[in-house]
């Protein structure tokens, strides 16, 4: 929220807002006197990624193996990078419906291309691109080789670890 003065002097705020149910996002502006309803939200739970279907992905609880669709646009593209069959993505629900929807913290890829490394200044650490398997190139230690599984951190999209 961000606060401001209008012409009378009365303070307002500019705020994102969400339509749950609709998954429609546009920014409001409130007067310091005006109220929003607070929402509750389900309690996040695992569902397996199926496939897709045109702009939407086939998602399959994995307690009750009820299947619910969810527009692709709720992953960036990078995010849809990452999909594979049977990926277990974190999906928040309102009542019942899907209202947003995360992949794993972190995933295991494999490395399909890096560059040579060149042992120039070596003064500060240094990190070489590497092409997973899904297209996605990432920043690595110049250890890493072809053919190595590294973990990957999908919020930030970077190199964790070798497996």
């Amino acid at each position: 929220m961000s606060p401001q003065q209008g012409g009378s002097h009365a303070s307002s705020f500019s705020t994102p807002t969400l339509i749950p149910t609709t998954g429609l996002k546009y920014h409001e502006r409130l007067r310091s006197s005006e109220s929003v309803e607070k929402v509750r939200l389900d309690e996040e739970q695992p569902f397996d990624y199926l496939y897709d279907e045109g702009d939407k992905l086939i998602l399959m609880n994995k307690e009750d193996f009820t299947q619910v669709e969810v527009l692709k646009d709720m992953l960036s593209e990078t995010e849809q990078k990452f999909l594979e069959e049977g990926l277990t993505l974190r999906v928040q629900l309102y009542e019942g419906s899907p209202l947003l929807v995360r992949l794993p913290k972190t995933m295991v890829m494999e490395v399909v291309s890096t560059e040579q490394f060149s042992k120039g200044n070596q003064a500060s650490p240094t990190f070489k691109p590497a092409t997973l398997r899904n297209g996605e190139v990432i920043k690595v230690p110049p250890f890493v080789e072809v053919g190595e599984k590294v973990v990957i951190d999908t919020e930030e999209m970077e190199y964790q670890s070798r497996v």
